[in-house]
């Protein structure tokens, strides 16, 4: 199932924020393994308080889908991923995704 290494993300996500570090982490290595979004995968690292992980993640994410900036940007989870100095090429990465010139670039 193409949705089943988000979906093992998600419950890294939660078996982490419950307290289950150790069921989060096995299930965050599946989520990796099942092609999870990189997205997915940073939210379930940094509910793991892997931000080493949760960085890792963000690098290899395209910031293409409209909500993922607003992801990283608000989720509270990400907190300490943007206090990290690796963040500033992250921020640049999703600036550029989002820059007015790429919005023109896919107009008629």
């Amino acid at each position: 199932v193409e949705a089943r290494g988000d979906l093992l993300a998600e419950q890294a996500s939660a078996f982490a924020v419950l307290g289950d570090a150790r069921r989060g982490r096995q299930l965050a290595l599946e989520a990796s393994a099942a092609g999870a979004m990189p997205i997915r995968l940073a939210i379930a690292w940094a509910s793991l308080d892997d931000v080493d992980g949760a960085l890792a993640a963000l690098e290899r994410e395209s910031f293409h889908v409209y909500w993922t900036p607003h992801l990283v940007w608000w989720d509270p989870l990400l907190s300490a991923v943007r206090a990290e100095p690796r963040f500033a090429t992250i921020r640049e990465r999703i600036a550029r995704a989002w820059s007015p010139e790429f919005a023109c670039a896919s107009l008629p």
